[in-house]
C-alpha cells in the first residue's frame, strides 16, 4: 500500500517535471492577461479622470448671458435701456446680435425707431436728433467678462419725452436675441427675459446689426 502511494507521488512529480515548461508558460500567460486587464482598467480610470477635469475646466469658465430691458418712467428721469449681463463664471464671446420688430429684422437702432414710429400711434416721426442716448458696440468677437454688464442702447429723457413713450409702447413687439460662446467653444443662444439655451454653434449673420442710427448724442 505504501509502495503504491509512493509510486503515485513519483508519477505525479514526473508529470509535473515533464510539463514544467507548460505550467510556467501558462502562469506567464495568466499573469500577462491579468496585467493587460489591470492596464485597461487603469487607462479607463485615467480617461474618466481626464474627462472629468476637462468638464470641470469648462464649467469653471462657463458664461451665462441674460438679456433684459430696463425702463423708468419718472418724468424727466425716464429712461429705456437694453442690458446684457453675464451671470456666469467665465467670459462670453458675443458672436451674433439680432434685433427685430414684429418679426421683421432691423439693421440698426434707426430702423427700429422708424418701425416703431410707423406702428405706434404718434405725431412724431422721430427723424430729428431729439433723444439723448449712448450706445455700446455688439460686434462679433466682443468679449463680456464674468459679471460684466453692457448696454447696447441706453436712451434718456430729453426735450422730446415722446421718444421714451414710443420705446415703452413699442418694446412689447421688439425682439432681441444673442448668440455667444465660451472660451472652450460651448455656444448658447438667448432672447429677452429667457434662459440661455445651448446650441451647436453660432452661425454668422449675413447682415450684422450695426450699433448706430437714429439715437444720437
Amino acid at each position: 500500500m505504501i509502495d503504491e502511494t509512493n509510486s503515485s507521488k513519483r508519477s505525479l512529480f514526473k508529470v509535473i517535471g515533464d510539463n514544467m515548461e507548460v505550467f510556467v508558460s501558462l502562469a506567464a500567460l495568466i499573469t500577462a492577461v491579468a496585467a493587460v486587464i489591470i492596464t485597461l482598467e487603469q487607462t479607463k480610470v485615467m480617461r474618466e479622470e481626464a474627462e472629468l477635469e476637462r468638464n470641470n475646466a469648462r464649467i469653471s469658465v462657463m458664461p451665462s448671458v441674460w438679456l433684459a430691458t430696463h425702463i423708468g418712467d419718472e418724468g424727466e428721469d425716464a429712461y429705456f435701456k437694453v442690458v446684457l449681463t453675464n451671470k456666469g463664471l467665465g467670459p462670453a464671446v458675443l458672436e451674433r446680435f439680432n434685433v427685430s420688430y414684429r418679426g421683421e429684422p432691423v439693421g440698426n437702432w434707426d430702423d427700429l425707431a422708424r418701425k416703431m414710429a410707423a406702428d405706434v400711434e404718434t405725431n412724431n416721426s422721430f427723424e430729428d436728433d431729439v433723444m439723448a442716448s449712448s450706445r455700446s458696440p455688439v460686434s462679433p468677437g466682443l468679449m463680456l467678462e464674468a459679471g460684466g454688464v453692457a448696454s447696447p442702447i441706453s436712451v434718456f429723457n430729453s426735450d422730446e419725452p415722446d421718444g421714451i413713450r414710443l420705446l415703452m409702447r413699442g418694446a412689447q413687439n421688439m425682439s432681441i436675441s444673442i448668440c455667444y460662446c465660451s472660451l472652450y467653444g460651448d455656444c448658447f443662444q438667448t432672447e429677452l427675459f429667457r434662459r440661455p439655451q445651448e446650441v451647436e454653434q453660432c452661425e454668422a449673420s449675413e447682415d450684422p446689426f450695426i450699433s448706430h442710427g437714429f439715437f444720437k448724442r
